[in-house]
């Protein structure tokens, strides 16, 4: 059963207008259970990705990545990063946003829309780690509700001795995915109050992006992770801090310590359950509360395989109350 955890708070966006959810779709079913329809097992190639941020990029001067099993290479041009194909030299849609360089190999007009961040904030921290494993596997540590405190335990985090409770998060629908706010005053770490009182909220949208947004009384910060589809069965997780507070760059170094240190667990767990995956086939069951994020995401990934356009998208997603032990 996928866990995970830290979903947190966010206004309700009623502007995505949901649709039946896809009747192909398992109620329950491992990764290996999902849809058989291979157009949403996998990365969809109309979709935008991170392939480097424009900070990697001024000071490597060329990137060069594989995005979908393709080799690219990303400059420097006249007006901004340009990215080509190694393998035939053509050029590849680009977008330049929130520090990040994105690219599409697909369709972009069926490309989901970039997400938005908080108004003012500025990049303070980037870390990324490699990991072999799975697109989808990857992509469902960003929504299971159970991963930060299963997975990422650290005495200045969340101690594992924490007793766990109850946690209660409502859940609806916003572009292209899903997000959640708290509904109980439990708080997910302690570390959250440095920024004063708060409300949280997390995005999840496709095609592979967790987006924190933490409005605090004395900080405001965004906390974005995607994933990237490398070669086949290798993805790169990469996560910017973003802060209304650009002295706070001063934090950059430890502040990339410590992102790659939870990125690290995440790429360990994702291994470590691929060879599990590969020894044994399918890993556990969608069932209850914890795991209807999992079973949203392929949901939302068989609506926008559906639909002829970006413009054209309707969510499946249906506003909930989800409880799980945390």
């Amino acid at each position: 059963m996928n866990r995970l955890e830290n979903v947190a708070e966010v206004a309700p966006d009623r502007s995505a207008a949901p649709a039946p959810a896809p009747a192909d779709l398992p109620v329950q079913g491992g990764l290996d259970d999902a849809p058989k329809d291979r157009r949403v097992i996998g990365p969809p190639r109309s979709s935008w990705y991170v392939v480097a941020s424009e900070r990697q990029l001024r000071r490597a001067r060329t990137v060069d990545i594989s995005l979908l099993g393709e080799p690219l290479q990303v400059q420097p041009g006249a007006t901004g990063p340009v990215a080509r194909s190694l393998a035939d030299g053509r050029e590849i849609p680009l977008k330049v946003a929130h520090g990040l360089i994105w690219l599409c190999l697909g369709d972009v007009d069926h490309a989901p829309e970039l997400p938005g961040l908080i108004e003012g904030v500025v990049p303070i921290a980037e870390s990324a780690v490699r990991a072999r494993c799975e697109f989808d596997q990857a992509v469902l540590g960003l929504v299971d509700p159970a991963h930060v405190p299963m997975i990422h335990q650290s005495w200045w985090w969340r101690p594992p001795s924490k007793a766990r409770r109850v946690k209660t998060k409502a859940y609806d629908p916003s572009p292209f995915g899903f997000t959640a706010r708290a509904v109980d005053a439990f708080a997910s770490a302690a570390i959250y109050e440095v920024v004063g009182r708060q409300t949280v909220e997390i995005e999840f949208r496709l095609p592979s992006v967790r987006n924190e947004r933490i409005l605090g009384q004395r900080l405001r910060l965004n906390n974005l992770t995607t994933i990237t589809p490398l070669d086949d069965g290798e993805v790169l997780i990469r996560n910017l801090i973003y802060a209304d507070r650009p002295w706070l760059r001063i934090l950059s170094a430890p502040l990339a310590v410590i992102g790659a240190h939870f990125l690290r667990q995440d790429a360990q767990i994702l291994e470590r359950l691929e060879k599990e995956r590969r020894a044994s086939g399918p890993l556990g069951l969608f069932a209850g509360d914890p795991d209807r994020p999992s079973l949203w995401y392929y949901q939302l990934k068989a609506a926008h395989a559906a639909s002829p356009k970006a413009a054209g998208f309707l969510n499946p997603v249906r506003s909930a109350i989800l409880k799980w032990n945390t």
